[in-house]
């Protein structure tokens, strides 16, 4: 049997993506994370090789989630209320970032552009 855990609470708040990636942002400048089913989504950030991240809740440090781990497409992370920053390990662009508002896990995919039909 596959036991999912839930941790109580987080779809109750707004989430946002903060850390080194942001130009000055000297990690007070939030990317908003839409809301998409049980996930908080931020598309087409822009990550560097050595960027670092974490996760929090309504533009402060009450819950803030991280891993301290080095993370790049391909897999899935679990992060912790706390946890350190997550350091970037991947080629320069643009990514898409979930993050699950039922078990704090996330993963992150390379961003595609869509072109619209003709």
């Amino acid at each position: 049997m596959l036991w999912l855990a839930s941790i109580e609470g987080l779809k109750e708040h707004t989430w946002g993506l903060v850390g080194s990636f942001a130009a000055g942002s000297n990690w007070t400048a939030d990317v908003a994370m839409a809301v998409d089913g049980d996930w908080a989504v931020a598309k087409n950030v822009t990550l560097a090789n050595g960027n670092e991240f974490k996760f929090r809740a309504d533009g402060g440090w009450d819950l803030s989630y991280g891993s301290a781990c080095d993370v790049n497409v391909g897999e899935v992370y679990t992060t912790y209320n706390n946890g350190g920053n997550m350091k970037f390990v991947g080629e320069d662009g643009a990514y898409n970032i979930y993050f699950s508002m039922v078990d704090a896990k996330f993963y992150m995919e390379k961003y595609v552009e869509h072109s619209g039909s003709a």
